[in-house]
């Protein structure tokens, strides 16, 4: 691939990756304006609370209206009214959203990696603003999802699989050049 194809790979890397950290940095918004809803929720007396106009649009059938009416419900303390089971299943999609940007941020990291120790010769400088960048989105996502760390060495090692494969369709490089098993720590990918 030319260095003007890679370039624009990358920047189409990179703008997935933000518009990912914006997907998720909502959705941590609304998972704790649904958590502040509850509480306030619970905190109301069922004499307080108006009926439901109109029945709850389902989660199959208007995802941003099912939102809308569960988030309403909660706040009103409807809890009854509430589908319980796709509420549980988007709070853990919530959580499984979290582990792949994580994943995905340590991929787009160590494809850097490899392509700067494997091809230092053709090294630029958006290879070294990438490393940092993502060293900066791994500490962030870190910071607000702490649970994850221990996680690391699982998701590094699925992250170097598919980071082995994307720096020798970048560098072309033969992929045996890279080894199967990613060389660095989770210490040291993190710097």
């Amino acid at each position: 691939m030319s260095e003007s194809g890679n370039a624009s790979h990358n920047e189409k890397m990179r703008q997935l990756d933000a518009m990912m950290a914006d997907i998720q940095a909502r959705r941590a918004e609304l998972a704790d304006e649904m958590a502040a809803i509850a509480a306030y929720g619970a905190s109301r007396k069922p004499a307080d609370r108006e009926p439901l106009a109109k029945p709850m649009r389902t989660y199959g059938q208007d995802y941003a209206g099912w939102v809308a009416d569960t988030a309403l419900a909660i706040e009103e303390g409807r809890f009854g009214d509430i589908d319980r089971a796709a509420l549980a299943d988007e709070v853990k999609g919530l959580g499984i959203t979290e582990r792949d940007r994580l994943e995905s941020a340590l991929r787009v990291l160590v494809m850097h990696l490899l392509k700067t120790k494997y091809q230092p010769e053709k090294q630029t400088r958006s290879w070294e603003l990438t490393i940092r960048v993502q060293r900066k989105h791994l500490a962030k996502y870190l910071r607000q999802s702490p649970s994850l760390r221990p996680e690391l060495p699982e998701l590094l090692s699925d992250a170097y699989d598919n980071a082995r494969i994307e720096a020798s369709n970048e560098t072309g490089l033969d992929p045996d050049i890279f080894p199967e098993v990613c060389e660095w720590t989770v210490a040291e990918v993190l710097g």
